[in-house]
């Protein structure tokens, strides 16, 4: 797993926890040992709650082998990029990987928005390049979206599926579009409760209408940082047709989205009718 992040310590702590060995890089000490501490925190709340003995707990961090800077990879079949969202970086990261992995290797992002196709175009092996796009928290959201590019093969997707389902996890398959799939129903459905609550609708009456209609979490309740890059989600995306027909979110629905949230552009935590939240809008350069 490539970046020890929040969400790659949660990868490596999930397929740890199943026995996987683990090989954690980062660019830096401290990257390394933060992501190994919240590993660790992981599999000690797991103990807590009994969903681990400490014995098992303490075999599933031995699992996790963390490496500062570049691994050997020789031997490894499956890389999975979790590094900051930001397009040139994850490029510049699987060309590297390209030249360091065996041939048949299937290198992953888990990108939540980046399209995948332009990064395994930075590779000589397209056909092995998918998206394995796990949720934050990792250890207690079920659904993976596996984000199938313009040139993956099917025998890459095929050994996808069985790994995810192996690791207990619930895959489902997305064309790489914008949004994917979750981002596609979540940003409208945000941008619509932003319409109503500007419009004057009471933000509670808003949360309770939705939680009646089966959404598990209200539009107002969004407790964890919303990233999202509105140059791909919020408008057309030069040589994506999808996107052009798609809009998900227009250029004024992200304020509408951050008064829903009682935010000022750039995110910061406020109380609004009893609801303690973050947003903050990560807009990219062009």
């Amino acid at each position: 797993i490539v970046g020890a992040g929040v969400m790659g310590a949660g990868i490596a702590q999930w397929m740890a926890s199943r026995r996987l060995k683990v090989t954690l890089t980062d660019i830096g000490h401290d990257q390394l040992a933060q992501g190994m501490a919240t590993i660790s925190k992981l599999f000690q709340e797991g103990v807590k709650r009994r969903v681990f003995t400490p014995t098992v707990a303490q075999r599933g961090l031995d699992c996790v082998l963390p490496v500062v800077g570049s691994a050997p990879l020789p031997r490894i079949n499956l890389v999975i990029e979790a590094a900051v969202e930001t397009l040139e970086i994850k490029k510049k990261i699987f060309q590297d990987l390209d030249r360091r992995t065996a041939p048949d290797a299937i290198l992953a992002t888990n990108t939540s928005a980046l399209p995948v196709s332009e990064i395994a175009a930075a590779t000589s092996r397209p056909d092995k390049v998918i998206g394995i796009h796990f949720f934050n928290p990792v250890h207690r959201m079920q659904l993976v979206e596996v984000v199938v590019g313009e040139r993956t093969s099917p025998e890459t997707v095929q050994r996808v599926l069985t790994f995810v389902q192996g690791i207990g996890k619930l895959p489902v398959i997305s064309k790489d579009s914008p949004g994917f799939i979750v981002n596609r129903i979540l940003l409208p459905y945000l941008a619509e409760a932003g319409r109503l609550f500007d419009q004057g609708a009471d933000l509670i009456a808003i949360d309770r209408a939705m939680l009646d209609f089966g959404m598990r979490r209200a539009a107002g309740r969004w407790r964890h940082p919303l990233r999202v890059d509105h140059r791909r989600l919020g408008r057309p995306v030069a040589g994506r047709a999808e996107a052009g027909r798609c809009g998900l979110v227009r250029p004024k629905d992200w304020k509408r989205i951050l008064s829903l949230q009682g935010q000022r552009e750039g995110g910061a935590k406020s109380r609004r009718a009893g609801l303690d939240t973050i947003v903050r809008i990560h807009p990219r350069r062009s």
